[in-house]
């Protein structure tokens, strides 16, 4: 969470809320915190922070967007969303809400496919 939360702190100093705000949304496709896997890298303040932020904040297309964008890239590049689901698995754990997660991955890209009428992937 950490590069989430300087990434906040950064861009909202130069005044770039929007750019902020995505800094920790795209992290949590379900407003969470729980869901959050692998180890919490932040102080008990910051933790509370984001939590607050999470509370206060209405997620819009533009936040589900991203968290779907995010869902689909590894360093090397595009992959299929189950990709990704099994690589941030394999690389901080899981725990008992990732299930509940990658429903929530998988139903934003239902939400988005029959928005645009076709697949992510076409």
């Amino acid at each position: 969470m950490r590069h989430g939360l300087d990434g906040y702190r950064f861009l909202s100093d130069l005044g770039y809320e929007g750019a902020a705000r995505i800094c920790v949304t795209h992290s949590f496709v379900i407003k969470n915190m729980a869901l959050h896997e692998g180890q919490w890298d932040c102080s008990k303040e910051e933790f509370d922070t984001v939590k607050d932020f999470l509370e206060k904040t209405e997620f819009n297309d533009c936040d589900r967007l991203l968290q779907l964008c995010d869902a689909l890239a590894l360093p090397s590049g595009f992959v299929m969303i189950e990709k990704r689901l099994v690589d941030v698995a394999l690389r901080r754990g899981i725990n008992d809400l990732t299930v509940e997660k990658w429903r929530a991955f998988l139903e934003l890209q239902l939400y988005f496919e029959k928005a645009i009428g076709r697949s992510i992937y076409s």
